[in-house]
C-alpha cells in the first residue's frame, strides 16, 4: 500500500539533490522515534565506556540512507565502516551523499534473511567488527529470523566487542496493556502519510532503484513487532553474547547492548 500525498506537502526535493533526500528521510525517521537523537548519544556512550581506543571497524545494520553512518564517521575519524542495508533506494541517497567516506566506508547490500549473508560478508569485508550498530532496523524481523541474524552477528564481532540496537521495543510482554498503550503514546507523535515513496516513484533519478526495489518486495517484508528489549536481551545471549542488557529506554524506545 503506498500512502497519499496530503495537499499541504512542501515540494520534494529537485531530482538529484541527494542532500535534500537524505533531510527528508532523516526528518520522517525521527518523527517515528521520538528520542532518536538521544539513544544514539547513549550508544556512542556505550561504546567509548567498554571499546578500547580506536581505530575501531564498525558495522552499520540496516543502514538505510546512511544518516547513522554519517555521524559514526563525524564523531570517531579513525574508524572505518561498513553501511549494509538492502533497500536500493535508500542505498542510492546514501552512496550519493557519502560516497566512500574518504575511503573509509563501503556499501554492502545485503539480505539479512539470506541464510548464507554471513558467509557473504566476510567474503566481502575485513573482520572482525570492534561494533554493530543497528538503529530502527530489526524491528522488521521475526523473532525467530532476529535469532539466526543475532547468531550471525555473534561470528563476526571480535571478542569484547559489541552489539548495539536501537529502536521501539515493546516495554512489557508482548500483547500486555502496558507495552501497548506505550507503543500507542509513541506513535501518536508519529506524521500523517506524506506520500514519500509516490515522490521517489515519480523522480526519474530512482528509476533504477525502486525497479530493483519492486523486485526485492518478499525479501522486504515487515514482521509483526512483538519482541521486548528483554526479548532481545535473551536472544543476544542464546546467540553467544556474553552478556546482554538494557543501557537506555525512553517509554518503548531503547538500546540494548551484547557483550561478545
Amino acid at each position: 500500500m503506498t500512502d497519499a500525498v496530503p495537499s499541504s506537502t512542501k515540494r520534494w526535493p529537485a531530482s538529484g539533490d541527494w542532500t535534500g533526500w537524505e533531510d527528508r528521510w532523516e526528518a520522517r525517521m525521527r518523527a517515528f522515534f521520538p528520542k532518536r537523537q538521544e539513544s544514539i548519544a547513549a550508544m556512542f556512550a556505550v561504546m567509548a565506556e567498554f571499546l578500547p581506543p580506536g581505530p575501531w571497524r564498525l558495522l552499520d545494520l540496516g543502514a538505510g540512507s546512511g544518516s547513522l553512518t554519517r555521524i559514526l564517521l563525524e564523531r570517531f575519524p579513525e574508524a572505518t565502516v561498513v553501511a549494509l542495508d538492502l533497500d536500493p533506494v535508500l542505498m542510492t541517497i546514501g552512496r550519493n551523499t557519502l560516497g566512500d567516506g574518504g575511503g573509509r566506508l563501503s556499501w554492502s547490500q545485503t539480505d539479512l534473511r539470506a541464510p548464507d549473508w554471513p558467509a557473504q560478508l566476510q567474503r566481502d569485508t575485513d573482520l572482525p567488527f570492534d561494533a554493530v550498530v543497528s538503529l530502527a532496523t530489526l524491528h522488521h524481523f521475526s523473532a525467530r529470523e532476529l535469532a539466526a541474524i543475532y547468531r550471525g552477528l555473534a561470528g563476526l564481532v571480535r571478542p569484547g566487542g559489541l552489539v548495539l540496537n536501537a529502536e521501539g521495543l515493546a516495554a512489557g510482554p508482548p500483547g500486555s496493556r502496558l507495552a501497548r498503550q506505550l507503543d500507542e503514546l509513541r506513535r501518536r507523535s508519529s506524521p500523517p502519510p506524506d506520500g514519500w515513496w509516490e515522490a521517489i516513484g515519480a523522480d526519474p533519478a530512482f528509476d533504477e532503484a525502486v525497479a530493483e526495489r519492486e523486485r526485492l518486495r518478499d525479501r522486504m517484508r515487515g514482521a509483526p513487532r512483538h519482541s521486548s528489549a528483554e526479548g532481545h536481551c535473551r536472544a543476544l545471549r542464546r546467540a553467544g553474547f556474553a552478556e546482554a542488557a538494557v543501557a537506555w529506554r525512553y517509554l518503548d524506545e531503547a538500546l540494548v547492548v551484547g557483550l561478545r
